[in-house]
């Protein structure tokens, strides 16, 4: 079988891990510091400015860690970083993107990930700020022509998709990795914990529940969206009504498996 790097040419440090690697990408702003850096237990936290940003703007850039491993440099960031004003730290402006290293997966298993993300798109937008619904910067899948996309190959969607999708696969071509833009900037440890075990869930079931037309019966359905979402405080405060959240996905979903 062969694995992404293989197959689209990009970086191949994480094809061997068998684990869920990720990555995250805190916006914030307020800071108050020049640092370039952030060390904890080892591990290098980069910090840049970011131009989209306002009001010393930083971006606190992770390297690949497992989910446990990066909600503790999460945590850190936020209990050491020194603020010029920690009411002001997170704006409209700001954001959590998480990469998720999918270089240890198939052109197949990855395609499986972009599908299985679809049909429950409107679920993780429920576990964030309903305002993101509407950010230009992490626009839904079904609010775009990409869904036209999902009956090819991973490698040709990779190369026609675009940036500004909630779920951006264009990382694929060059880190290996797919990137979930949907999350607006936050400090909450418990939240972050809740996102990073549901994405890596997706890539569990991505690696082990093929899907065709006959596989997505109503019971699969349900029986998956309860393994992704059911441990988090989402599911257990909203208890989502699910013909609702995949009455607009669904379709588009089933035609990319015809």
């Amino acid at each position: 079988m062969p694995f992404i790097p293989e197959i689209l040419g990009c970086n191949h440090d994480y094809m061997s891990t068998k684990d869920t690697y990720v990555g995250l990408e805190l916006e914030v702003e307020s800071v108050n510091t020049s640092t370039h850096w952030i060390g904890y237990n080892d591990t290098c936290i980069d910090v840049k400015e970011d131009h989209s940003l306002r009001n010393y703007g930083r971006e606190f850039i992770t390297r690949p860690r497992p989910p446990k491993d990066a909600l503790e440099l999460f945590k850190n960031v936020h209990a050491t970083v020194k603020w010029r004003n920690p009411s002001e730290k997170f704006s409209h402006r700001t954001s959590i993107h998480v990469h998720v290293n999918c270089q240890n997966m198939s052109p197949a298993q990855v395609r499986q990930l972009v599908l299985l993300y679809a049909l429950y798109e409107e679920a993780f937008f429920g576990m964030v700020s309903p305002e993101r619904r509407d950010n230009i910067h992490c626009v839904p899948l079904t609010d775009t022509h990409l869904v036209n996309l999902f009956k090819n190959e991973i490698s040709y969607m990779a190369s026609r998709w675009h940036k500004y999708t909630a779920l951006n696969i264009i990382p694929l071509r060059t880190l290996g990795t797919v990137e979930f833009r949907h999350m607006q900037g936050h400090d909450d440890p418990v939240l972050m914990s809740d996102w990073l075990a549901v994405l890596e869930c997706l890539v569990a079931l991505a690696k082990t529940e093929p899907l065709s037309i006959n596989t997505l019966s109503e019971q699969h359905i349900k029986d998956m969206f309860a393994y992704l979402f059911g441990s988090t405080q989402w599911f257990k405060e909203t208890k989502p009504f699910l013909p609702n959240i995949i009455k607009n996905t669904l379709i588009n979903v089933k035609l990319g498996l015809i």
